[in-house]
């Protein structure tokens, strides 16, 4: 990993972590004063916020962020471009989905409340473009910075909202209040940074991205559905309770699931400078992408598995202890989840979106079926089972095309290695549970984990040697 990818890597990742760590704050607020089917409806409400934030952009802040990498003093222009076309776009679908919602949705605060929460495209439209370019310029911290304000903001109103008594119309409006704020810190920070957007738009630009759109403006429509097909069916075909229980094991899986989009959006800009430059180099930096994936996704994993009862009851109260068997099964979408991440910036930085565009069609589609056969016999641990099942879909499909396509991505064998270490340990603190309780199981099983690694030849002794070098020097202060 170079300079730039983990310095990057490491503001990303914090700044994904520490984002829901802020967010859980309400969450707890919420199932502890107002109930589980209260959290049911906020959890509703986030998704479509959610949901939301990833189509707003319209697919274009990887083209933003793979042209103004290559041409850097066209950032102005294409921030511009980007911001325009999707505004242009998003207006329209508001008017279409707003009446499906409030058809949709019942209950007398939801509707207005999910109404409001469409409103936060048009600020989060600029949001977008304006990482993108940042990016590129490999200028994490700008908007890190942006978006972890944002969200302590929302954590600290949104407690203050519940304990005056309010309920989910006030939290929508405080969501577009602080997106609009976000929008407009994001213009201020990229004219620091030197940006000059033009006074007119550029229409070749403009025409370009907006070519760009049926593809790529597809992927996060397909994306955000697959990703959260669970929680709408779930609403739909099962008790708020359930979706309560489901939220609360999804808010920790959630919370694993940032670092491997931290990790690939910091590879992205040298992938795809080297795509240009060395197919050799790049045929490297991507497959050492992939086993680095696996091996940040793989403790954690293992840490949410071995401790789920214990995070569980002590985070939302002993009432959602039957989500830390959601929280079991669910927490397996790690592993497929960093290689499909991280095969996806492959497919980007090769300029073949349109293969990631398929896959997504298809793994949506098995998930909307799986969900549909799996919630109605077994509740929020049916929609578990789904998600697993199709985001390792996801994954296979995504690396048969690389390697078909692309260049070969050579992680099965690691992919091996990585399960059987998991596999040892998950049996190690299943076993010993009963006699050290759950925290003594997890060190045991870590220290089992940790030793299958070295085994298996997945980590090396003499790249642990060289950790503890490194490690060395920077307490010293000698880098």
């Amino acid at each position: 990993m170079n300079g730039s990818v983990r310095r990057n890597f490491v503001f990303l990742a914090a700044s994904n972590m520490l984002a829901p760590v802020f967010s859980m704050a309400l969450v707890l607020a919420i199932s502890r004063l107002r109930g589980v089917e209260e959290l049911g409806r906020y959890s509703l409400l986030m998704t479509v916020f959610i949901v939301g934030q990833t189509i707003a952009g319209f697919g274009l802040p990887v083209i933003v962020t793979r042209e103004v990498a290559q041409a850097p003093r066209r950032a102005g222009t294409y921030f511009v471009g980007a911001s325009l076309v999707s505004l242009l776009l998003v207006l329209p679908l508001l008017l279409v989905v707003e009446p499906m919602l409030r058809r949709w949705v019942t209950g007398y605060e939801m509707g207005p409340a999910l109404v409001v929460v469409l409103l936060t495209l048009v600020p989060s439209s600029i949001t977008q473009a304006g990482e993108a370019v940042l990016l590129a310029f490999e200028r994490a911290p700008d908007f890190v910075l942006i978006n972890l304000a944002e969200t302590i903001a929302r954590a600290g109103v949104g407690c203050a909202i519940v304990f005056a008594g309010h309920g989910v119309v006030a939290i929508a409006v405080m969501l577009l209040g602080l997106r609009v704020l976000a929008a407009l810190a994001f213009v201020v920070v990229l004219r620091w940074r030197g940006v000059r957007p033009p006074l007119r738009p550029d229409g070749a630009v403009c025409r370009s991205l907006l070519r760009e759109v049926p593809v790529v403006g597809a992927i996060p429509v397909v994306n955000a559905i697959y990703a959260r097909a669970d929680m709408f069916l779930l609403s739909s075909l099962s008790t708020w309770a359930e979706v309560g229980l489901y939220s609360a094991a999804l808010r920790l899986v959630d919370l694993a699931r940032t670092i491997p989009p931290a990790y690939a959006r910091s590879l992205y800009p040298v992938l795809a400078r080297l795509r240009g430059e060395s197919e050799a180099e790049f045929a490297r930096e991507a497959r050492a992408a992939l086993r680095i994936a696996l091996l940040i996704v793989g403790p954690i994993c293992l840490g949410l598995f071995v401790l789920a009862q214990a995070l569980v009851v002590r985070l939302f109260g002993p009432q959602l202890a039957p989500a830390a068997t959601v929280l079991r099964v669910l927490c397996w979408t790690l592993i497929p989840l960093g290689l499909a991440i991280t095969l996806a910036q492959i497919l980007f930085s090769a300029d073949r979106q349109a293969i990631d565009l398929r896959v997504n069609v298809v793994a949506t589609a098995a998930s909307i079926g799986l969900n549909a056969l799996c919630i109605p016999r077994l509740g929020a641990v049916g929609a578990a089972v789904a998600m697993v099942a199709t985001t390792a879909l996801y994954a296979g499909l995504q690396y048969l095309w690389v390697a078909g396509n692309i260049t070969r991505p050579r992680a099965l064998g690691h992919l091996v290695r990585l399960g059987a270490a998991l596999a040892a340990a998950s049996v190690t603190a299943l076993v010993l549970r009963p006699a050290l309780g759950e925290i003594g199981a997890a060190v045991a099983a870590g220290g089992v984990f940790a030793g299958g690694l070295v085994a298996s030849g997945l980590v090396t002794v003499e790249e642990l040697r060289q950790m503890r070098v490194v490690g060395a020097r920077r307490a010293e202060g000698t880098i």
